[in-house]
């Protein structure tokens, strides 16, 4: 698997619908508006946002990750309004297993309309066709329907369920995990 090459090309990607760039700061008042909305955060790690200042020290987290070649994310910029409207991108490698896990979030405005999928099929792409990856995995709560659809209409398969997996906002959830591997494609 080759990191390197992913955080020296810093790889641009456009559909029909949007545009995938890294995160830059820049972005802070569109990634309020997503992530100040409970909905979104309901099942995330991280809290709702109430100010900026947690929107920019979040932008920030993300370009010491890029940095640090720790994880890489791309915006899902709108094309019709130029609007950075969620994201999607690789949340950790395991280099020694030529693995990445995937992660992504999306205002609710653009809930139901395949738009996680379009973007996040490129990276997919990419990550399996340049970087050489051999596994890529996402994991969500098990009850995150719209999570678990995004996956399944990427051609994840169903894996099983980590109990008690991770501690979200103070209460242990169950976690769906899912893979693709080169040899599905």
């Amino acid at each position: 698997m080759d990191v390197d090459k992913l955080f020296s090309e810093s790889p641009e990607f456009y559909t029909d619908r949007v545009h995938l760039r890294r995160i830059i700061l820049k972005d802070i008042t569109d990634y309020y508006d997503l992530a100040s909305d409970p909905d979104v955060t309901a099942y995330t790690m991280w809290n709702t946002h109430h100010t900026l200042e947690e929107s920019q020290n979040y932008i920030e987290s993300v370009l010491r990750k890029y940095n640090n070649k720790e994880a890489y994310h791309w915006g899902i910029i709108e094309r019709k309004s130029g609007k950075l409207i969620g994201r999607t991108g690789f949340i950790s490698f395991d280099v020694n297993h030529d693995r990445t896990e995937i992660g992504f979030a999306i205002s609710k405005k653009y809930w139901g309309q395949g738009i996680v999928v379009e973007a996040t099929r490129e990276i997919l792409r990419y990550g399996f066709d340049t970087m050489g990856l051999n596994r890529i995995e996402g994991r969500c709560n098990h009850d995150n329907v719209g999570s678990r659809r995004v996956m399944e209409k990427l051609g994840m398969k169903f894996e099983g369920i980590l109990r008690k997996q991770l501690k979200i906002k103070g209460n242990y959830a169950d976690q769906k995990i899912y893979s693709l591997v080169k040899d599905d494609l």
